[in-house]
């Protein structure tokens, strides 16, 4: 198999990958968008630096896990990001999900987590 040259993207894997392996990808973006969104809802009832600190570290343990089960396995990833559309179909083909699914709910973990995290206090607080 020849190098793919810098800048062209590979295409998706035709083995899908480990099973265990995009288990641990899918529960580190869920656990991710959740501490972030479960932060947003700290910032918009004014439940105290605690509880918000606690729940913005527990989305950052959620991109740890995600960087372990990255860089683990023997199949190659796409060169898209996990959380891509092309790197979200990956998963879902390993674990027998919609790809459409996976993808609202993720994206609407992240989305809820940027708007109630970023643009609330920015432009509301």
């Amino acid at each position: 198999m020849s190098p793919v040259p810098p800048g062209v993207p590979r295409k998706i894997p035709p083995v899908p990958l480990e099973r265990g392996r995009a288990r641990g990808i899918l529960a580190g973006l869920l656990v991710f968008g959740l501490g972030f969104v479960v932060a947003a809802a700290a910032v918009l009832v004014g439940a105290g630096q605690p509880l918000y600190l606690s729940a913005v570290g527990v989305g950052f343990l959620g991109v740890a896990v995600v960087a372990f089960f990255v860089s683990r396995g023997t199949v190659p990833l796409p060169d898209a990001p996990i959380w891509s559309p092309t790197g979200l179909r990956v998963l879902s083909r390993a674990l027998d999900l919609p790809a459409t699914g996976l993808m609202a709910v993720v994206y609407t973990l992240i989305g809820l987590g940027i708007v109630g995290n970023v643009v609330i206090p920015v432009f509301f607080g």
